[in-house]
């Protein structure tokens, strides 16, 4: 029986960030949030778990913003504090990252069928091939990262187990709005 679902929507290409924290002290991930907002650079997508006694935290950029992201990291533009285990042990932000290019986030709309939905699409899609490298979930949407080149093909394959509204196509981002200072 296929579940139905309110719609699927695309996200343009992303490039995805995960970071350990080190310790709960650990405010490397925040110093990194902080300048990126201070950039103006978006974060559509961002979620966080725990993990062997520390934080794994995901969020994903536009791929057009990832080069300011590396100068940010190359630079270590972030502040420094020598109170912070991270500082002390010399590990930079940027050996606390995986860095994933590449991505795009398929966002299902499940119409409050979230918990069936979700052991669902995700059997499916690993009985396929296709690697989940994140995902999230609320009441209103399941958020998938896989290989942006996928998306299309997640699609194909989540239809023999989703039914989608009448004359429904995925979603695609036509644009970009970019946030600009005045």
């Amino acid at each position: 029986m296929k579940i139905g679902i309110g719609g699927i929507k695309f996200s343009p290409e992303l490039v995805q960030y995960t970071h350990h924290a080190l310790s709960p002290a650990d405010r490397s991930l925040a110093d990194l949030l902080r300048c990126l907002t201070e950039r103006r650079i978006n974060l559509p997508f961002l979620c966080a778990c725990s993990a062997d006694g520390g934080t794994l935290s995901t969020f994903c950029v536009a791929a057009g913003d990832v080069n300011q992201v590396e100068m940010l990291l190359a630079a270590n533009a972030m502040p420094c504090d020598t109170e912070h285990p991270q500082f002390r042990s010399g590990v930079s932000v940027r050996d606390q990252l995986q860095i994933i290019h590449g991505v795009g986030t398929l966002t299902l709309f499940p119409h409050r069928r979230s918990l069936a939905l979700l052991g669902r699409v995700v059997e499916i899609l690993g009985q396929s091939g296709m690697s989940i490298h994140s995902l999230c979930t609320s009441i209103s949407a399941l958020a998938i990262n896989i290989d942006f080149v996928l998306l299309d093909q997640a699609v194909e394959v989540l239809e023999k187990i989703v039914e989608l509204p009448h004359n429904h196509a995925p979603f695609r981002p036509e644009f970009c709005v970019r946030q600009i200072s005045l």
